[in-house]
């Protein structure tokens, strides 16, 4: 059955309805959980919340707006407020490492000796340097592949402000990457030539 359809049920009582709304999105909702907190209990709290909230107000919800976009928007919300009793961490472990490039030498040599597990690492590392916003639009996304205006009624920003923080968070990824990967990629020690 198609979101709409559930969701309209949904809106009108039929718990049914609602379970299988929450069975449909509880993984993707627990997988943005889990990036922007780092933890997959903190994403399983977090998903919990989610899923309240989305039943409290879903009588609220605009049906002229994608339900994937206003769910997004509350998960975002419910882990910023999760954060707030924890620090922030985002973790990429649920990236699929086989889709993950090995990369080239940053000298120009050979290819480097990251598997994709180090690369993830490397860059889960790199992403503390990130604020909490420009990470949070780094996974929206770069690693969820949602357009700058989604990510703007997702964040209650404007589009301009999504552009500025995508901008920032690669700037600041990509020399905190060419820091890491050329001194010493992942500690293996490489050859003074």
């Amino acid at each position: 059955m198609k979101t709409s359809d559930l969701v309209q049920r949904a809106r009108r009582g039929d718990l049914d309805a609602f379970d299988e709304l929450v069975a449909t999105h509880e993984r993707r909702v627990w997988g943005l959980a889990r990036q922007i907190t780092g933890n997959a209990d903190d994403a399983r709290e977090v998903t919990q919340e989610v899923f309240l909230r989305v039943h409290r107000h879903l009588r609220g919800y605009d049906p002229s707006r994608p339900f994937e976009s206003w769910l997004y928007r509350i998960t975002v919300n419910c882990a910023f407020d999760y954060l707030k009793k924890r620090p922030a961490f985002v973790s990429l472990d649920e990236l699929p490492a086989e889709h993950s490039p090995v990369l080239a030498d940053p000298r120009g040599g050979a290819p480097a000796a990251l598997d994709a597990r180090d690369l993830l690492g490397v860059l889960a590392r790199s992403l503390g340097c990130l604020t909490r916003r420009e990470r949070t639009v780094f996974i929206l996304r770069d690693i969820r592949g949602l357009g700058t205006r989604e990510i703007a009624y997702i964040l209650r920003c404007t589009a301009i402000t999504v552009r500025r923080h995508s901008s920032s968070a690669r700037l600041k990824l990509r020399e905190a990457l060419a820091g890491r990967l050329s001194s010493g990629r992942t500690g293996s020690g490489g050859d003074p030539a």
